[in-house]
């Protein structure tokens, strides 16, 4: 009877710790959905999108960063893992990294060709070159009191080292 409880028990608490992960999951996509909705809609404003042009751009722009995400998910192997594979499962990892790097621009030219339908090239810039829209916000965080204030010590005007950085 003991042995018997012992399992009953063991059983409700596995069930249990799966309702919870699957409640987490839902809860974690759901999370990344505002933030990119958020992101978009900030986006949407710094691009300075009229109200029509922003109704036609979110959706189209949600969609892209999620094609995109599609692709290039999985591409990651940590290097414990890779040092375990054989040479040849390397080798494939690596080709397999290129395949998915050559959709992505694929995707991009795709998309670029959709977005430029109404999109200035100084907006498509900001849309196509993320390392602008990381450096906007970061300029609007410090504009709000916010955000990094790094660099290097002595570090010129927004935290960045020496002349010219």
């Amino acid at each position: 009877m003991k042995k018997f409880l012992t399992l009953a028990l063991v059983a409700l608490m596995a069930t249990t710790a799966m309702a919870q992960n699957e409640q987490d999951e839902r809860s974690e996509r759901r999370g990344r959905k505002e933030m990119s909705e958020r992101f978009v809609k900030a986006l949407a404003k710094q691009l300075k999108l009229d109200d029509a042009t922003t109704n036609w751009f979110t959706p189209l722009f949600q969609e892209y960063q999620d094609t995109l995400q599609a692709v290039r998910r999985g591409n990651r192997a940590d290097e414990k893992r890779v040092k375990k594979m054989s040479d040849a499962e390397v080798k494939d990892l690596i080709q397999t990294s290129f395949d998915k790097e050559e959709k992505a621009v694929a995707l991009k030219r795709a998309y670029y060709a959709k977005f430029a339908e109404k999109l200035t090239a100084q907006q498509l810039y900001q849309v196509f070159n993320p390392q602008m829209n990381r450096q906007n916000r970061g300029n609007n965080n410090r504009q709000q009191g916010g955000g990094f204030r790094g660099g290097f010590p002595g570090g010129g005007p927004g935290g960045f080292g020496g002349p010219g950085f």
